[in-house]
């Protein structure tokens, strides 16, 4: 339980405290401008769970850059999200990759392009080829989950290690579970 509370000018500091003890965190706010409805105390309060929230997701490695990766693509609309975040992430790294070639001194090759070593493409996958990606590997995730009852990596992860090292799906999961 978490406890926010606002003390005033007016005392109850000994109350305050009292609850504040009795939590497994707690904010204790002074001179909060109050309002007959609460709604400043519960503003402060969604806040500080949205970064409780959000430490526990960077903390869980579920989050990369600003982007929450872990997404169980379910449906249609969740798959086209996680693909959407692939692109994302992979047009990323080759922007890194760009400006560290500019940086050296060194002509850039192709252009946008990427080398995915040991899949056989040179260039960025196509969203169909990541639609394939992202169903199978989210449909591995849940047969492991059923058979082994061992959870594995979100399906984005796996398939940007697959990406990044040309891997299998397993040899992808074996290196993440490390």
């Amino acid at each position: 339980m978490i406890a926010v509370t606002a003390e005033g000018k007016d005392g109850g500091g000994e109350e305050v405290r009292q609850l504040a003890s009795q939590c497994h965190g707690s904010v204790i706010v002074d001179n909060l401008a109050g309002d007959s409805l609460g709604l400043v105390t519960s503003l402060v309060l969604k806040k500080i769970l949205n970064l409780v929230s959000n430490g526990a997701m960077i903390g869980a490695g579920k989050v990369v850059g600003n982007i929450m990766i872990d997404v169980s693509p379910a449906n249609n609309k969740l798959i086209d999200r996680s693909i959407r975040i692939i692109q994302e992430l992979l047009r990323r790294e080759e922007g890194k990759k760009d400006d560290k070639i500019k940086t050296e001194g060194e002509e850039k090759d192709g252009g946008g392009v990427m080398m995915l070593s040991g899949l056989g493409v040179s260039s960025f996958p196509s969203y169909g080829e990541l639609y394939e990606l992202v169903t199978r590997v989210f449909s591995l995730k849940k047969l492991w989950v059923n058979q082994h009852g061992v959870s594995i990596p979100s399906p984005i992860r796996v398939i940007l290690e697959m990406l990044r090292g040309g891997r299998t799906v397993q040899e992808a999961i074996d290196k993440l579970q490390r």
